[in-house]
């Protein structure tokens, strides 16, 4: 198992989980899976985001939106949206590098996952949104 991903697993006291043999890790929180993924020392963190509308003009509308989010919180955020157009989905993602200590890690997987539900309420309910990501709701120390 990767190193990175093994180590999250050990302080958070995650059960335990299969790596596949190019370095990729699914861990569930919360009922939404999350890929690790540790290539080169780096460890990136990804995650598929609820579907676009398929009403067109509602579809049309929700890019828009996201797109303005985006922008913002790009100065904030260390994760990235994306949309993948061969699948049509939406991704979130997130590469940590470098040295990381073990209170940096799961300080980064828990922000990861605030950032990943405050994207899904913009895909649940666009016209409330604020550029203020949640406050963390997931404590994985012991």
């Amino acid at each position: 198992m990767p190193l990175l991903t093994e180590k999250f697993m050990r302080i958070v006291r995650y059960p335990e989980a299969e790596a596949s043999p190019d370095g990729r890790t699914m861990l569930v929180f919360d009922g939404q899976p999350v890929l690790f993924h540790e290539e080169h020392g780096a460890l990136t963190l990804q995650m598929e985001l609820p579907a676009l509308p398929d009403d067109a003009d509602k579809r049309h509308e929700t890019i828009l939106n996201l797109t303005s989010y985006a922008m913002g919180r790009s100065l904030k955020d260390d994760a990235i949206l994306s949309y993948d157009t061969k699948n049509k989905k939406l991704l979130l993602w997130q590469t940590l590098k470098g040295v990381i200590d073990d209170e940096t890690l799961v300080s980064a997987v828990e922000t990861f996952l605030a950032t990943s539900e405050w994207w899904r309420q913009r895909l649940q309910a666009p016209q409330a949104a604020t550029s203020v990501p949640p406050p963390h709701t997931m404590f994985f120390r012991p």
